[in-house]
């Protein structure tokens, strides 16, 4: 039952982690994937994936990918295999769809390090070609090797939306620096092991437990609280405790950013012994627990707010979020789950200073403390999409008739597999009254 039921909703997960390209013209944008680049200088400087084959009609990627970050003609980011776990961290700059640089390799039990590394001429990575390597070192701690002169030809590869995963700042991240304990861990974390890795405890985080089916949960496990080291999302089957499937696991650097995600999805039994102490205390936890079940309904049901004062319209889902008070000044309204998981904020304000949609843009994507993934601009509205903490956030602004109309949700990181696509209904309903 472990690897069939499994299996399938892995697939639906790893598809959904693709944050959505919300409404109308933005969703036209997404189905980009399915077009082969141009030159990479034109792209503009953002977060981008490519992957070698185009995207499968199921949403899960194909071939091999680069997740980065552009920023003039310097290039940084995950080459990588989905869904296998095997990737290098390149650094180096772009000609046309040509990247020139170094690259670390993070050693795995399913990619180990090759008998002989390329020296003086370069050597194909992968049987596949596209990535030529030379002039290689290995590293500790972790076990890695460092290439200190690249090829990676782009030519012909296929855009994907990128994602919610954020590319890394820096290749060369000190892995296994000196961290202690935090004095004060929140309620919602439970140690369930000590990592002998980072020596610090592993906290299982309550909040992100999800029921998938009958016995079916998905959790994730964190290292450092005060300073992120790692998180790891793991689904187990409770008729089947004594196995895990590890789906990803993400890997922070100084800046308390994402530095690398290692995707897995591998079935692996554990023991109440070290190293999988942390894991077999989890399971048990997660199934010997009487108040775990789905916190959405089966069904969403919806209800359009109107306000006439700035004439726009947007659905909301009334059997997840409820109205609150009304503002004195009608401006719009907001709504809240009972458990506080999930909000919503919806309002108009007159663009009396004749600001641009440009420069309400550019605000909105210099928050302090949000890790934007997606973002996206057109003539007449723009959409904002991320992580704030362990939130979800997302923003759709428009400007029709010099009145900014905004939306604004935020809700639980661990709700996102349940809750994107209502986001989804959310956004594309919001609109003007003609």
């Amino acid at each position: 039952m472990m690897q069939k039921t499994v299996y399938r909703v892995v697939s639906v997960l790893l598809a959904s982690m693709g944050l959505f390209v919300p409404s109308d013209r933005a969703s036209r944008f997404a189905q980009a994937q399915s077009a082969q680049v141009g030159s990479l200088n034109s792209f503009r400087d953002a977060n981008h994936r490519l992957c070698s084959e185009p995207q499968a009609e199921d949403g899960r990627m194909r071939g091999l990918c680069f997740l980065f970050r552009k920023q003039g003609d310097e290039i940084v980011g995950d080459y990588y295999y989905p869904y296998e776990g095997s990737s290098l961290c390149v650094s180096g700059r772009v000609n046309n769809n040509t990247v020139t640089g170094q690259a670390i390799e993070r050693l795995t039990t399913s990619r180990p390090a090759p008998e002989n590394l390329p020296e003086d001429d370069f050597t194909d990575w992968r049987q596949e070609g596209f990535l030529k390597v030379r002039y290689a070192e290995r590293l500790a701690s972790p076990e890695r090797i460092r290439y200190r002169s690249l090829l990676l030809d782009l030519n012909g590869f296929y855009q994907y939306n990128a994602g919610p995963v954020v590319p890394p700042q820096n290749c060369l991240r000190q892995a296994n620096r000196s961290i202690g304990p935090s004095d004060s861990v929140p309620d919602y974390l439970q140690e369930v092991g000590q990592s002998p890795f980072y020596e610090l405890p592993v906290y299982l985080d309550q909040r992100s437990i999800l029921q998938l089916e009958d016995n079916l949960y998905r959790y994730r496990t964190i290292i450092g609280v005060d300073t992120r080291e790692s998180e790891s999302d793991l689904i187990v089957d409770c008729d089947n405790a004594d196995q895990v499937r590890i789906v990803r696991v993400r890997y922070y650097d100084e800046a308390g950013q994402v530095s690398e995600v290692e995707e897995i999805d591998q079935v692996q039994s554990v023991s109440p012994e070290p190293p999988d102490t942390a894991k077999y205390n989890a399971n048990q936890s997660i199934c010997s627990s009487s108040e775990i079940g789905r916190t959405l309904p089966s069904e969403v049901t919806y209800e359009r707010y109107y306000n006439d004062r700035f004439d726009y319209s947007v659905l909301y889902p009334d059997n997840i979020v409820t109205p609150q008070d009304r503002p004195t000044n009608l401006d719009g309204r907001d709504f809240r789950s009972p458990d506080g998981r999930i909000t919503m904020q919806v309002f108009g304000a007159n663009n009396s200073l004749g600001r641009t949609l440009e420069e309400r843009y550019r605000e909105a994507l210099q928050t302090e403390n949000q890790n934007v993934t997606y973002q996206f601009i057109e003539d007449d509205f723009f959409v904002i999409s991320g992580y704030q903490g362990n939130d979800v956030i997302y923003q759709k602004t428009m400007l029709v008739n010099n009145v900014f109309k905004t939306l604004e949700i935020r809700y639980d990181r661990a709700l996102q597999p349940e809750f994107d696509s209502v986001v989804t209904d959310i956004s594309n309903s919001f609109r003007p009254m003609p």
